[in-house]
């Protein structure tokens, strides 16, 4: 069962909450939203809804104004009504606490089973949302990807990252290997998430891709890098950006005001000279 699987993965996490996701359906939600609730709500797992209307493939989630859910129902015809999206926020030592077999349904012997004592939430999105379980859906989600791959770009090359951002975490998603959508989706969490640590995670995951080159990575490596007050690491990668780089890209991208800046901040740091500006007010992008 599916539980089984979730709850190993607990097991082994580092973390207070993990992410848990369906293999066969694509929901591009907001993942930082979905977290945000349930931190704020002490849920012990958060849903991602989704509203459907005239439907009977689905059940219904009930969903009261605290945003907690009071009831799942059954499959059945629907005018309209909330779905399990199929992503949740799980809390790690809430699982761990109870006792289940070997194999167990997440969704029958955890959702259903303790939805009665309202510790379970849920975050609507209106988002895109596609179930792969059937033939026409999967070819569906085939012709989407492509839409979503021209979309993502689109919105990238504007500079509208807080919209390219749930795009390129849904395309990275399917393809974890792929060096570009890691690249991509770390710059735009530079620009729309206020924790620049999630950036460097991806930036990085870009760097074990062997077939992805691009000297802009080593740029906003060194970017990412400042932004997290790591001066020295980051002052390699603007050189190395400066070698590899075209004309073009060195006017724009200015490396050498780069290094300046990193050798001025770890100038600061040892001297502790002003350090007060440095009391975790984020530098500007």
């Amino acid at each position: 069962g599916t539980g089984g699987a979730i709850y190993l993965a607990c097991k082994k996490a580092t973390t207070e909450n993990i992410i848990v996701t369906n293999g066969d359906t694509l929901f591009k939600i907001n993942i930082s939203q979905l977290h945000q609730t349930h931190v704020s709500k002490h849920s012990e797992c958060t849903l991602a809804l989704k509203p459907m209307k005239n439907f009977d493939r689905y059940g219904v989630v009930e969903l009261n104004e605290q945003e907690q859910i009071i009831s799942f129902k059954e499959k059945q015809l629907y005018e309209y009504g909330f779905i399990n999206g199929g992503v949740y926020v799980v809390n790690v030592a809430s699982l761990l606490s109870k006792p289940f077999p070997d194999k167990f349904s997440f969704e029958k012997d955890v959702l259903e089973k303790f939805v009665t004592k309202k510790k379970i939430g849920g975050k609507v999105f209106g988002n895109y949302f596609i179930d792969i379980g059937i033939p026409e859906d999967y070819q569906q989600a085939q012709e989407d990807f492509k839409t979503s791959i021209s979309e993502a770009s689109q919105y990238f090359e504007a500079e509208e990252f807080s919209k390219a951002e749930p795009l390129y975490s849904l395309l990275l998603a399917q393809f974890p290997k792929n060096g570009e959508y890691a690249f991509k989706l770390g710059v735009c969490m530079m620009y729309s998430e206020s924790d620049k640590k999630k950036a460097l995670t991806y930036l990085k995951r870009a760097k074990n891709d062997p077939g992805f080159k691009d000297p802009l990575l080593d740029y906003y490596m060194g970017r990412a890098l400042q932004l997290n007050y790591r001066f020295d690491e980051a002052i390699p990668y603007f050189v190395a950006f400066k070698k590899a780089a075209k004309k073009s890209q060195i006017k724009s991208f200015q490396p050498d005001e780069c290094i300046a800046a990193s050798l001025h901040g770890k100038y600061l740091i040892s001297s502790r000279a002003e350090l007060d500006i440095f009391s975790r007010k984020e530098l500007p992008i």
